[in-house]
């Protein structure tokens, strides 16, 4: 027996909308029996069988979930000031989401190999996506929502739990997202009313981060060719995720569109730099030498969430590339990366050691900015955390003393000074805990926060809020360029996973598609899963968004490499 419903009626899916950054929703037409209810009433376009709807109705983590509105909170490691200590830091905002999704995501991330869950949830985004768009109240949303349907759908592939319902749906997304990820002409405007407004977010105005994230989704719908507000999105979601409570299931969602962005920003980036090799009036993108190490961050979150063993060593090697070409910039994603790691431990030590021991020159890390700034007392106190865990507790005492340089200003860093006392007034409690033998009771980085999924996650606002350190409009306006030996890549590392931080598939050795990138009658590339073959020649079309008649055949599915 078949089910069947339209994609495109989905309506009793979600009935929530977006008001001042809040997500506001209605229980009772999300609970799993409204949602099969609506899929029995609708015409047929698209067959799913009643075993899927059964399994949907008969999940024990879905049934009866929206009459359960207590949330189960895990704090269970908030008892030991020494080991559970955590930089402190402002928010003045938070994104509601109803009982219903945050529980429906919890139960996601508790075990990611669920592929009824995964389903369920690629259905749930589905009716707010761009397949729906006239559901949704902007079009940014729609966009962010259309991006996790892709997730999630990726996930039952990876999974090897695709049905032709899940297939067909998988396609169609796809085909709603890339005419916004597919632009020709690239610009590079930085200076849109936008991503003013992240500056002042980022670096003042903390408390208008989900009205700001919200707002550059939009912006990047109304305007996909702007590669700048493309990396502000990539910002913004890795600031918010990582500075997420340490159970809040909506950091996904962060690490998801920060990675996706990354991911095309990275290839984006590329492609202006192979425009400038050919004509030098082109211009390159100005952070692009500080993008990879960023965007492994993303990805290593979701490959420990995903317990992808593979995925996260091919992502270490990714890093190291990354930062022998930028070591200034990289030594922070490297050192913070690599602190909790046995095996790395040594190598983020001296990535981290060789910002506060080298002459910088004029780039990022090395010097205070009004735009992008970067925190002095942060990288002392991170070093601190490295000697203290390497048994150098005498010298990690002597660096504490710099705060009383009058230079420093240590009055000014009024986000670290508590973490900076901290350690002054705890330091042998510390290194007894490093030192116990028992991983578990470590205590935490100065620039890392616990999760309950995923891993710790780096938290932005200890290295980038001005605090009470003050400039003019003029110097804030400033913008920093790199040099020109920096600024240009020339050999770009790999993307060693997929987006969403999954071992890459081998597909036979066949190169992974590029946008831009030129193929001829008879090429053969691999995308997320699947090995494509052109007809004729090609420079832009999406592989997965191809129709009988299109450019791209499909012509199978690839194993994971192990």
């Amino acid at each position: 027996m078949k089910m069947t419903f339209k994609p495109l009626a989905l309506s009793l899916l979600i009935t929530s909308s977006l008001v001042s950054g809040q997500v506001l929703a209605n229980t009772d037409n999300e609970a799993p029996l409204a949602i099969i209810n609506q899929l029995q009433q609708n015409g047929a376009d698209i067959s799913v069988s009643s075993e899927t709807l059964a399994l949907f109705a008969n999940h024990p983590k879905l049934s009866g979930l929206a009459l359960n509105t207590e949330v189960e909170l895990n704090y269970a490691r908030l008892a030991d000031e020494i080991s559970d200590y955590t930089t402190p830091l402002p928010r003045g905002s938070q994104l509601e989401m109803s009982d219903f999704e945050r529980q429906t995501l919890t139960a996601y991330l508790d075990n990611p190999a669920d592929a009824v869950l995964a389903k369920f949830l690629a259905l749930y985004y589905l009716n707010r996506s761009l397949v729906n768009e006239w559901l949704v109240p902007s079009k940014g949303q729609a966009l962010k929502n259309s991006i996790l349907v892709d997730y999630f759908f990726n996930r039952v592939d990876e999974l090897n739990e695709s049905e032709r319902w899940t297939k067909r749906l998988k396609k169609m997304n796809s085909a709603k997202l890339e005419p916004y990820f597919s632009s020709v002409n690239l610009t590079n405007n930085e200076d849109k009313a936008v991503h003013q407004q992240f500056y002042e977010a980022f670096n003042y105005d903390e408390s208008s981060r989900f009205e700001t994230a919200a707002a550059l989704l939009d912006d990047f719908a109304q305007d996909p060719s702007n590669v700048f507000t493309a990396f502000l999105n990539k910002a913004v979601n890795t600031w918010i995720g990582g500075e997420a409570d340490f159970d809040d299931p909506s950091a996904l969602h962060n690490f998801l569109i920060a990675s996706y962005f990354s991911d095309y920003t990275l290839k984006m980036a590329k492609r202006m730099e192979s425009a400038w090799q050919q004509d030098d009036s082109n211009e390159r993108f100005r952070l692009a030498p500080i993008l990879g190490g960023l965007s492994v961050m993303d990805r290593g979150w979701l490959a420990q969430l995903h317990q992808d063993d593979n995925a996260q060593l091919a992502l270490n090697d990714e890093h190291r590339q990354w930062f022998n070409l930028h070591p200034m910039f990289h030594s922070f994603t490297v050192g913070a990366s690599f602190f909790t790691s046995t095996e790395n431990f040594m190598e983020g030590f001296f990535a981290w050691g060789s910002v506060l021991t080298t002459t910088c020159p004029e780039v990022r890390t090395c010097l205070d900015r009004p735009r992008f700034s970067f925190n002095l007392l942060g990288m002392i106190v991170g070093y601190t955390d490295y000697l203290v865990k390497l048994g150098a507790i005498e010298d990690a005492r002597t660096l504490l003393t710099y705060r009383y340089n009058p230079a420093f200003e240590f009055e000014n860093w009024t986000i670290g000074q508590e973490a900076w006392l901290h350690r002054e007034n705890n330091l042998e409690a510390i290194a007894e805990r490093y030192h116990n033998d028992d991983p578990t009771d470590d205590p935490n980085f100065f620039f890392l926060a616990d999760r309950k999924w995923g891993g710790q996650t780096s938290t932005c606002q200890s290295c980038h809020q001005a605090q009470n350190r003050h400039w003019t409009e003029e110097e804030k306006a400033q913008v920093m360029p790199h040099t020109d030996d920096i600024l240009t890549i020339g050999t770009w590392p790999e993307i060693s996973t997929t987006w969403y931080g999954m071992s890459k598939n081998t597909c036979g050795g066949a190169p992974t598609w590029e946008h831009g990138d030129v193929y001829t009658a008879g090429d053969v590339v691999q995308l997320n899963g699947m090995k494509y073959q052109a007809k004729w020649w090609t420079n832009a079309q999406w592989p997965e968004s191809s129709g009988q008649w299109d450019v791209w055949a499909p012509l199978e599915s690839c194993t994971v490499a192990l």
